[in-house]
């Protein structure tokens, strides 16, 4: 310790400094140790046993808020509470001159112990934990399978800075290869995809007609049939595809409009301003309204 009294002979003075020299001889380097352990650790005994059914728990010494501090034992419990007393003893002096010695705080004890009622403060038994002893930690032992190479290169020869820096980079809890699923609405997956588009374009059908020489007159109707969209309320985005060669192809040009629409079909109804025969195709969405 780095506090030591030199008694060299009888008569040496007991007052309060010499009280506080030993009482900081001793607390001073044992507050060290106690944070060196980390709060909360059992240092010794406290050791769990179970007598008649009764699960009981040894003396022992645990360390809180920087000291080492006595457990008293007893039933175990799933909360320790902090208790101190304080002794009030007659002082040598009287500093009222009433006659009477002061009576003033003297003798301070704090310890630890199962259940509720500290009067310093509780936590869960479950925060405690055991200190490994030098035999504990000497007891280690290296994996069986674990290869030494005397050849190894060590990293300072062949760990760039661009390397580092690279590390660094990698986001914390970063994945390789994670397979986005535009389905995926749970935003905790890996495969979620964030900040998806929400005004797509979404569509019932998508088709072809085959319509030749239409219309065959100045005016016709046909029905375009396809699959049951399971609506009425909807729109037709289509085009005229025409067949004939470039040059010939103002036979084709038309004027068309929809009508009577069915979940299973609608009407095509075209005019023709130019005479002659077409040969056209009839390309078409159906976008739900």
């Amino acid at each position: 310790m780095g506090k030591h009294l030199i008694i060299s002979s009888t008569g040496f003075p007991g007052t309060n400094k010499t009280w506080r020299f030993v009482q900081e001889s001793f607390k001073e380097p044992l507050g060290a140790l106690a944070v060196f352990c980390g709060d909360k650790v059992i240092v010794s005994g406290m050791e769990v046993t179970t007598v008649s059914s009764v699960d009981m728990i040894a003396n022992g010494f645990i360390t809180y808020n920087g000291e080492i501090i006595p457990f008293l034992g007893g039933n175990l419990d799933s909360i320790v509470s902090i208790y101190e007393t304080v002794d009030n003893v007659a002082y040598n002096v009287d500093t009222n001159s009433d006659g009477n010695l002061d009576v003033l705080p003297g003798y301070r004890t704090r310890y630890a112990q199962c259940g509720s009622g500290g009067n310093i403060g509780s936590f869960p038994f479950s925060d405690l934990s055991r200190l490994k002893t030098a035999k504990d930690l000497s007891a280690f032992t290296l994996p069986a399978n674990l290869v030494i190479d005397a050849n190894y290169v060590h990293t300072d020869n062949n760990f760039t800075l661009s390397l580092l820096n690279k590390l660094n980079g990698i986001e914390t809890g970063a994945e390789v290869n994670v397979q986005a699923d535009w389905n995926v609405a749970n935003p905790t997956s890996d495969a979620f995809i964030k900040n998806k588009p929400t005004r797509l374009l979404n569509y019932l059908y998508k088709g072809v007609a085959i319509l030749g020489d239409f219309p065959s007159a100045l005016t016709e109707t046909t029905y375009i049939n396809f699959p049951d969209v399971g609506t009425s309320n909807y729109m037709v985005l289509g085009t005229i595809h025409s067949f004939r060669p470039y040059g010939d192809a103002a036979q084709d040009l038309l004027s068309w409009f929809t009508a009577g629409h069915e979940p299973t079909r609608f009407r095509l109804a075209a005019y023709e301003p130019f005479g002659g025969g077409q040969n056209i195709r009839f390309e078409y969405l159906i976008i739900p309204l």
